[in-house]
């Protein structure tokens, strides 16, 4: 590049107070002037949240409930889901086993 453009270039980011790394320079300069407050807010929230994640999961937990409560047909279509997941399970152990046996029975012969 020209050194007169680039002199050119660096007068006119001077003058406007921009540069390419202005973003990455004003995190930099926040970071340095506000650093531990950042840290700080940042140890406050995850102290907060493992304070309260316990309370939010029981209060999560009495809403399912409530619903529920309120609609029996969720509650049986979930126990329907988890009959039906249960039964594919138990056809892939069997299917798993008798494959196993096959195997087993050809290494021995």
């Amino acid at each position: 590049m020209d050194p007169l453009m680039e002199e050119e270039i660096f007068a006119e980011e001077q003058a406007t107070g921009t540069s390419l790394f202005s973003p990455v320079t004003t995190t930099f300069q926040f970071l340095a002037a506000h650093g531990w407050f950042v840290l700080g807010g940042i140890a406050a929230a995850i102290y907060l949240y493992h304070k309260f994640r316990p309370t939010l999961d029981r209060w999560r937990q009495q809403r399912e409930d409530a619903e529920y409560h309120k609609n029996p047909d969720i509650a049986l279509a979930r126990m329907e889901a988890v009959q039906r997941a249960r039964e594919a399970q138990q056809q892939k152990l069997l299917a798993d086993s008798q494959r196993a046996l096959e195997l087993q029975k050809e290494v021995h012969y």
